[in-house]
């Protein structure tokens, strides 16, 4: 079943597999949908060839943008585009992956999903008017290493992850409510406290989500649209932990 979970701030539907879907999934081998070796290895290959095309685009976006619109002496369309891009991706945030995973259409998820990764890739244009690219590519390696550690993990551990994804989501909530009350208190301990918490859940939401990929074919949708799916939330994983690394790596730097 498909139900609501908060992840890097946005909303974004995921895949919870309860003890009725796996036994109604086990219940027999006729099933035309049920999940086998061979598919899931081809979802998994999908998935993450969706994904490393998503970290091109707006990785190419976030480096090329700023130097393009200086090339061009337009450097005061960059705040237009930036908030363009930041309404872009708060309304597919809560639309896109119900979209995908019911279109009809081949190409509109495709077009669907490539706006999503440059409208990110926008946004983290930001940074390269602040961090040197050296700076930037150091963060993205312990990104990269952090997220295939715990993506190994979860999709090799023979056991469900899915009772640890609900305990990150609570924690994920709690942390959001008491940021919201922070901003009236104004502490900067329980800001950076904070921080460290949603970093930690959001590392700990890849475990999980690697772990439901390897069970995604349960579910009655097309496997384009699901890797499509599967990578977006992976993607969202990978740009937060992107984001909260960054900022580390460039003071550890200056240290």
């Amino acid at each position: 079943m498909v139900i609501m979970d908060l992840k890097g701030g946005f909303f974004m539907p995921q895949v919870y597999f309860d003890n009725n879907d796996n036994n109604q999934a086990a219940a027999s081998s006729h099933n035309p949908f049920a999940a086998s070796a061979s598919s899931s290895a081809s979802l998994t290959a999908k998935t993450m060839l969706y994904l490393c095309l998503a970290i091109l685009i707006s990785g190419g976006t976030a480096v090329g943008l700023p130097y393009l619109l200086i090339a061009a002496n337009a450097t005061e369309l960059f705040y237009g585009i930036f908030i363009g891009s930041a309404i872009v991706l708060l309304v597919l945030s809560f639309i896109i992956n119900f979209l995908i995973l019911r279109s009809q259409s081949k190409v509109v998820p495709i077009i669907l999903f490539v706006i999503y990764s440059l409208a990110w890739g926008v946004l983290l244009s930001s940074f390269t008017l602040i961090y040197p690219l050296e700076t930037m590519g150091y963060a993205l390696l312990v990104t990269g290493a952090i997220f295939g550690v715990m993506g190994l993990f979860g999709y090799l551990t023979k056991r469900s992850l899915e009772g640890f994804g609900a305990t990150l989501a609570m924690l994920m909530f709690g942390a959001i409510i008491i940021s919201i009350i922070n901003i009236f208190v104004a502490s900067s301990t329980v800001d950076w406290i904070i921080s460290y918490v949603l970093l930690a859940v959001v590392i700990g939401f890849v475990a999980v989500d690697f772990n439901r990929l390897r069970r995604m074919n349960e579910l009655r949708f097309n496997q384009t649209n699901l890797a499509l799916f599967m990578a977006i939330n992976l993607y969202v994983d990978f740009a937060y932990i992107f984001v909260r690394i960054l900022p580390l790596i460039a003071a550890s730097r200056r240290n």
